[in-house]
């Protein structure tokens, strides 16, 4: 008739195609709902293995005058996790049987660090003097890792402690400074495959002319 719109068979009318287009919306938001609560409720760490070097700015500039070790954590999950123990796993020689063998090195921590969502990243420092007394190189493949309360373990890909050679310190320097700092510690206190180690964060150093 005239002056009325015809609508073919099978073409979805206005409401029709609201219906559907509320239903496709609906379900999609349901589901990015979803996955929201998953992010928010997902716990996950990352973690890494690194030194802090302390040098002297007067002569010789550039000598080691302290050396930490550290295992730096930051979250990025959705919840926060506290983190009870902290340390290092590497491969090392059996003295008798000269087989490769796990070992840890266990940083015992005073109290628990909290590495929060958003958070900045946490350092739990050893000094590196009695690791490298212990027979840890730094230029050796290690994994940090640390325990999250719960008994969950997270660990870092493999790693040497110290990557590069800082360029204040070159490489004789360094050399004779790792060699001091490991001759000058005390081996740390070991039992079967774990070795025990001290937390202390670095500090200044008194330096003399």
């Amino acid at each position: 008739m005239a002056g009325e719109s015809v609508r073919s068979r099978g073409e979805p009318s206005a409401v029709e195609f609201l219906a559907a287009w509320g239903a496709i919306t609906g379900t999609a938001g349901a589901g990015i709902a979803l996955r929201r609560e998953y992010l928010a409720g997902r716990r996950r760490l990352a973690v890494q293995p690194t030194v802090n070097l302390s040098t002297s700015r007067v002569e010789p500039v550039g000598a080691l005058l302290g050396g930490w070790a550290a295992v730096v954590v930051w979250n990025t999950g959705g919840r926060s996790l506290a983190i009870e123990r902290a340390g290092f796993r590497y491969l090392a020689l059996g003295r008798e049987t000269n087989e490769p063998h796990i070992m840890r090195a266990i940083i015992h921590m005073e109290n628990p660090v909290t590495a929060a969502v958003d958070g900045p990243s946490q350092k739990v420092y050893t000094p590196l003097g009695p690791m490298m007394a212990s027979g840890i190189n730094p230029f050796d493949m290690v994994e940090a890792f640390v325990i999250t309360t719960g008994g969950k373990e997270w660990f870092s890909p493999a790693q040497p402690l110290i990557r590069a050679v800082p360029p204040i310190v070159g490489p004789e320097l360094l050399k004779k400074g790792l060699a001091q700092l490991r001759d000058e510690a005390d081996p740390p206190p070991k039992m079967e495959d774990e070795i025990a180690l001290l937390q202390e964060d670095p500090f200044l150093l008194n330096e003399t002319d």
